[in-house]
């Protein structure tokens, strides 16, 4: 199996794709062609973990599927910690709901569905580069959540080290701060997420920055939103979540196994931050799943829905008071995979595109492309008090609260005139609803009721709800941070060179 750069360039192995992360043009790799479908008697018969290594192996056919079982059966016992076993966290709701699934990230280490994929990333890297001479420098974009995952993962200290590039607000700091090994870096921002990206994006791409890593023996993987084993992960649990509700649709009505791909499809509901999902959940319908629509919900502003209606407009004139860098404007990272594809993998077009963007243009799509990407795609907008509206409605009819992303998502479902009443829907939980305490205690307990701080509002929720609280945020309430971020002054390779030359020689 070759990977394809959407910057362009030469094909490289999936053990490349999955190394390097950035091409070094700076572009997320993509699959050249679609694997071989899976079978329906691999769905029949086989659980959760065997599920995650046939689709893991189908797509980096580099680890054979004997390897795959061990990697993946490694990374669950990352993630059981302690604890005896490790349910998989897609379920249905309740008796009264029989079509509804959620996939429960709150159950998960540090509850965000990034658990996985981090699990994944570490392991493969583990089981692969024993005898590497070169450490691996994990450079990571993130908002917060894959970033605590990233860190968690690592509490017990490991060969290499990992900066972690994350904005100064992220309400996950304290949380990283109590967990992040010594030998690892923690970098903050105050510029726009899609400025960050920008930056880590000219990273890959700096042949002396590169060159600089070599000679301290280190080997960069640049890991931001769309990169390869994140995304594979992700599709991994879509393909595991439509086994289960298949196998549960056998189970209940006593029949021996049908044809899958003849069976009823199953629909997934994403919030808009997970882009990412929507790929892995296109990739396990490449496969012959039978994926049937993905409901995106979005805020009052979001990027597909603009994209969709009156295409992406330039901000580039507009000056943040905040930014001190100066970067060319970026369509967001996490779209861009998105766009290759619809774009028919056209390398010049989307170059093309791009470059009119960054110069004060719109990126616009035709028609057929905009029917291309709205076909088994619904995207809807959604007011925050219509979310709070959500949170509470579900709550009352399945006990489950849910987060804000996920609130806007079910809207956008709900609110489908076309949608199947009676088809099996997974709901994608993507994080706990207690990293949105402020938002989630306005809706259940009213604006006048919120709490100080954020301990306070968490432990109510808590307590109302019956949402576990995970080792990690209890700690980082309790616990003087460990570790103070730095914050970018400089260029980001000055400011990684400099960390990692201190580091090695003090």
């Amino acid at each position: 199996m070759e990977y394809w750069c959407t910057r362009g360039g030469n094909p490289v192995s999936g053990k490349e794709a999955v190394f390097r992360g950035l091409s070094e043009r700076g572009g997320l790799y993509i699959p050249a062609t679609s694997p071989e479908p899976l079978m329906d008697e691999d769905f029949a018969t086989s659980d959760w973990q065997q599920v995650l290594a046939l689709f893991f192996q189908r797509f980096i056919p580099d680890w054979s599927l004997s390897e795959w079982k061990i990697i993946v059966d490694q990374a669950v016992r990352k993630l059981r910690g302690d604890e005896r076993s490790l349910d998989f966290p897609t379920r249905p709701v309740n008796r009264y709901l029989p079509h509804l699934y959620f996939f429960l990230s709150d159950m998960l280490p540090t509850a965000s569905v990034y658990d996985f994929s981090a699990a994944i990333t570490q392991t493969l890297l583990s089981f692969e580069r024993k005898n590497d001479r070169k450490k691996p420098l994990f450079l990571l974009l993130s908002e917060g959540d894959e970033a605590t995952a990233m860190a968690s993962c690592r509490s017990v200290a490991s060969e290499g080290r990992m900066l972690l590039l994350i904005p100064e607000n992220s309400n996950r700091l304290d949380e990283i701060s109590a967990v992040l090994p010594e030998q690892d870096f923690l970098l903050t921002f105050r510029s726009s997420y899609d400025h960050a990206a920008a930056m880590i994006r000219d990273l890959a791409g700096d042949a002396l920055f590169n060159e600089a890593i070599d000679r301290a023996g280190y080997c960069p993987l640049f890991i931001t939103p769309g990169y390869l084993l994140t995304v594979l992960t992700f599709g991994a649990l879509a393909a595991a979540s439509i086994a289960l509700i298949a196998q549960n649709r056998m189970d209940s009505i006593d029949t021996p196994t049908s044809d899958l791909s003849n069976d009823r499809q199953i629909d997934f509901v994403i919030p808009e931050g997970h882009l990412t999902l929507l790929s892995g959940i296109a990739y396990a319908s490449s496969l012959g799943l039978p994926v049937g629509t993905v409901y995106i919900g979005e805020g009052v502003f979001g990027v597909l829905s603009d994209l969709l209606k009156k295409g992406l407009r330039s901000l580039q004139d507009e000056k943040d008071a905040d930014d001190d860098y100066d970067i060319d404007v970026a369509i967001p990272i996490n779209l861009e995979r998105i766009l290759f594809e619809i774009l028919s993998r056209d390398t010049d077009r989307l170059s093309a595109c791009v470059e009119m963007y960054r110069s004060g243009g719109t990126f616009s799509l035709s028609s057929d492309e905009k029917k291309m990407l709205g076909q088994q795609m619904v995207v809807a907008s959604c007011t925050p008090k219509r979310a709070q509206g959500v949170m509470i409605s579900i709550y009352d009819r399945t006990d489950h609260l849910v987060d804000k992303g996920t609130a806007e998502a079910i809207s956008c479902w709900e609110s489908d005139d076309g949608r199947v009443a009676d088809r099996d829907t997974c709901v994608i939980m993507a994080r706990s609803p207690l990293l949105d305490d402020v938002f989630a205690a306005r809706a259940l307990f009213g604006r006048k009721n919120i709490r100080k701080d954020r301990e306070q509002n968490v432990h109510r929720l808590a307590e109302e709800t019956g949402l576990p609280l995970w080792p990690l945020l209890q700690t980082s309430f309790t616990c003087e941070k460990s570790r103070k971020a730095v914050s970018i002054e400089n260029t980001l390779a000055e400011e990684v060179l400099a960390l990692i030359d201190r580091a090695d020689h003090s």
